[in-house]
């Protein structure tokens, strides 16, 4: 993929030099370190919001993402991970060819700063490995855009969807997936439906790892009040404990927050990680 270089606001009218052009600015010092390790194989695309944003082919990404984990000052902690569908885009100057686009935001805090990373994929094929070794923390998000996109991650362990039902059909944030409520046909209950979503409601504790030793074992909630988290959490609904009803009791936690798009570990004597608006399961 050949580079496109970055021009800072005050040096435009050089653009045109053969000398590549090193940006001044302190956020942009990683993208001299990337050069370094990657050459000319990676897209830098000037942007509004003037972070680093550098396009990667599919075949460097987990060696890029690992790259900025583990530089001296790394990019600790995967902010967010979304997709975009730009099959309708019609101006694309700096950008490569992209139906479905994967970006990643990581955070730097030693550094202060972001950068972008994005992964151009053609329509045919919406697919690249999961960077859960990374940052744990990938899991949940990329489940969210299989879930809204279907793009999908391989080698991830639980790729199901995360804000829709199970039952439901297609990746609402397609450009073909239908905008209005008028576009869809008229919603209709019956019996077979109605049991299949009472099912895809219901808690299947295999689907979250918990395994019964015995036909004899089985599974139930106790909910308890919580109010010991940070105060960056805004909101907390409850914490519930999963309690394996054997001859000797097991407790698992299932920690439900409401946090902006922020994913933090707790140490409540056990580890565990925080969603923006769901729950997830850690041994005792």
């Amino acid at each position: 993929m050949a580079e496109a270089q970055a021009v800072a606001p005050e040096t435009q009218g050089n653009a045109n030099q053969s000398a590549p052009f090193i940006d001044p600015r302190p956020a942009f010092a990683v993208v001299e370190e990337l050069r370094a390790k990657f050459g000319d194989s990676l897209l830098l695309q000037a942007t509004r919001d003037d972070m680093p944003t550098i396009w990667v082919e599919r075949s460097q990404l987990l060696e890029v993402l690992m790259f900025l984990r583990t530089l001296p000052k790394p990019y600790v902690m995967l902010y967010d991970l979304s997709a975009i569908d730009e099959r309708l885009r019609v101006h694309r100057e700096g950008q490569p060819a992209s139906d479905f686009t994967v970006f990643y935001h990581l955070l730097s805090i030693e550094r202060n700063s972001d950068i972008r990373i994005k992964v151009a994929l053609a329509e045919g094929d919406v697919n690249l490995p999961t960077c859960m070794k990374i940052w744990p923390n990938a899991n949940w998000y990329e489940r969210e855009v299989w879930d809204m996109f279907g793009v999908t991650f391989t080698g991830h362990p639980h790729l199901r969807r995360i804000l829709l039902p199970n039952y439901w059909e297609g990746h609402p944030l397609r450009k073909e997936y239908s905008a209005r409520a008028t576009e869809f046909d008229p919603y209709r209950l019956n019996a077979e439906k109605h049991k299949l979503e009472e099912e895809s409601g219901s808690f299947n504790p295999d689907d979250w790892g918990m395994k019964r030793g015995n036909k004899n074992e089985d599974f139930m909630f106790l909910n308890l009040g919580l109010t010991i988290l940070p105060r960056t959490v805004r909101s907390v609904s409850s914490c519930n404990w999963m309690v394996k009803k054997s001859s000797i009791a097991c407790l698992k936690s299932v920690t439900t927050i409401v946090v902006p798009r922020r994913w933090l570990n707790v140490n409540l004597g056990i580890r565990i990680f925080l969603t923006p608006t769901g729950s997830i399961i850690s041994a005792a």
